[in-house]
């Protein structure tokens, strides 16, 4: 609208350089919009590859490799709550796929023990996974079997010690 008037005064006073100094200077404003636009329109659509990269990955369930490609959209957008959203789930996700190979680890390790008879190892590391996820009962349903073979062990010893004791005394 500006720029229109200013024409219409370039036309009507061509020997005045206010006009044409403000024509000169409100195209350079257009053009400078012009290049702001393309790079919207440029880190849009870099934004735009990188979700659709970064997804591919999350869908995959790559999520350490879907995580830094969300960290670079938020980089075309920043604040973007859709990216900051997936980082906050990935942590998530994450986070829990490392207590499942904990907890997986520490019952492998546990029952080797318990099948080596090493008792007292085996529920310490029964312990620990039942710490890790206790609402699962296969922890503590094993220190039950534990404490019971331990307790009939105990039992049976006491009796092979009194028929030992009653036929050689």
């Amino acid at each position: 609208m500006a720029l229109m008037k200013y024409l219409e005064a370039r036309k009507l006073f061509p020997e005045k350089a206010y006009p044409n100094d403000r024509v000169a200077e409100l195209q350079d404003l257009v053009k400078a919009l012009e290049i702001t636009e393309k790079q919207k329109a440029e880190l849009e659509q870099k934004y735009k590859l990188a979700i659709a990269k970064a997804n591919g990955f999350f869908d995959q369930k790559s999520y350490k490799e879907a995580r830094p490609i969300y960290e670079e959209a938020l980089q075309y957008k920043p604040g973007d709550v859709f990216s900051n959203g997936r980082i906050n789930e990935i942590d998530q996700l994450l986070a829990l796929l490392e207590k499942q190979n904990q907890f997986k680890n520490l019952i492998a390790n546990a029952d080797n023990n318990y099948k080596s008879k090493k008792y007292d190892e085996a529920i310490t590391l029964y312990n620990q996974a039942k710490q890790l996820v206790p609402e699962d009962q296969y922890p503590q349903n094993q220190i039950d079997l534990i404490n019971k073979v331990i307790e009939e062990s105990k039992i049976n010893n006491f009796i092979v010690f009194n028929i030992n004791k009653s036929i050689f005394y």
